[in-house]
């Protein structure tokens, strides 16, 4: 009989080891799916991202053109040495800086609009693509200019715990860097809790993404509702939801850190403007498949939680068909 009871707790401890083993590599299948998505609704993802990266190149180079002039004149500025009036050089440094101030405030506030949008429109075309839906590239228009503004309340509240998150790390490497004199270990503090800060957001960043996901595809919950949300949704999910973070995470910095190495090149010059566009492409390709996998993850914590799955949207759009886009489900 104790022998019954002892082959009895072995194999649930191993059936308890195998889910404990699936949950953890799940993001492994997360991946998958995301791949799989791709195809589906092939011309709107195609549409979309064609799109975004072509405002993105008008606004890079545009960018470029508006502040050349002004980095140059800085740079003869300072090169003339004491010949210069000190007053005279400082107000014309001062002017400069206001109107670079000016333009790339202008500027990012615009790629901070498109990125919205851009976001938008993948988050919606990533669920359409889950439940087997399809859309016209009109009616994805309008539902993404009628949905921003969830996301961007959502967005507003993601930027307050950023920064609240930032100044808390900031203050502490400060202080904790002023008790080295040595500069070589004041820069190793630096470099360690860089890393080490960058680990520890994870699971906020988590939760931040998850929500941006939650105000696309829920028209009711958005701000300070979709991060509460969020955060329920990662219950019993969170290794699985840190290591998909973690992968795009160092994959990213992997990716810019590739495309930073090589020779200094003079400031400004053609091979420095084609390989920073293409980082900047690369990386936005790069966020978009870490929405798309979000995506994927929200309706995989929706199942597990046993929440029911649908398409929020559905009833407002007619245009919407449930005719599947293949015979495999999701």
């Amino acid at each position: 009989m104790s022998k019954a009871i002892e082959r009895f707790s072995k194999a649930l401890n191993l059936e308890r080891s195998a889910m404990e083993f699936y949950e953890i590599f799940s993001f492994v299948g997360i991946l998958r799916e995301s791949i799989k998505l791709l195809p589906k609704n092939g011309k709107l993802m195609v549409f979309i991202t064609t799109l975004a990266l072509l405002l993105y190149t008008l606004f890079f180079f545009l960018n470029i053109s508006s502040i050349k002039p002004l980095i140059f004149d800085l740079v003869e500025i300072s090169t003339r040495g004491g010949g210069a009036n000190p007053v005279t050089m400082m107000a014309h440094i001062k002017e400069d800086l206001g109107i670079l101030l000016v333009v790339e405030s202008i500027f990012l506030f615009a790629s901070l609009v498109l990125s919205l949008f851009a976001t938008t429109a993948v988050i919606f075309i990533s669920a359409l693509s889950y439940c087997n839906k399809t859309l016209s590239i009109k009616d994805l228009v309008l539902k993404v200019s009628k949905s921003w503004t969830r996301p961007f309340i959502t967005g507003l509240y993601t930027i307050l715990l950023g920064m609240g998150y930032l100044s808390v790390f900031m203050c502490t490497m400060f202080m904790i860097s002023m008790f080295s004199n040595n500069p070589i270990a004041s820069k190793a503090i630096v470099i360690v809790f860089g890393i080490l800060g960058s680990i520890l957001s994870l699971p906020l960043t988590t939760i931040i993404i998850l929500a941006l996901v939650i105000s696309v595809i829920e028209e009711n919950c958005y701000g300070i509702e979709a991060l509460g949300k969020a955060g329920k949704l990662v219950n019993g999910q969170r290794v699985q939801c840190f290591i998909l973070n973690f992968l795009f995470l160092a994959f990213s910095w992997i990716l810019y850190l590739c495309l930073s190495m090589g020779k200094n090149e003079q400031l400004l010059s053609t091979q420095m403007i084609l390989v920073g566009l293409f980082r900047m492409h690369s990386l936005h390709l790069v966020y978009m498949l870490e929405f798309i996998a979000f995506t994927v993850l929200y309706f995989h914590c929706k199942k597990s939680h046993g929440e029911e799955i649908e398409m929020q949207w559905s009833t407002e759009y007619s245009k919407i068909s449930a005719v599947p886009l293949d015979n495999d489900t999701p």
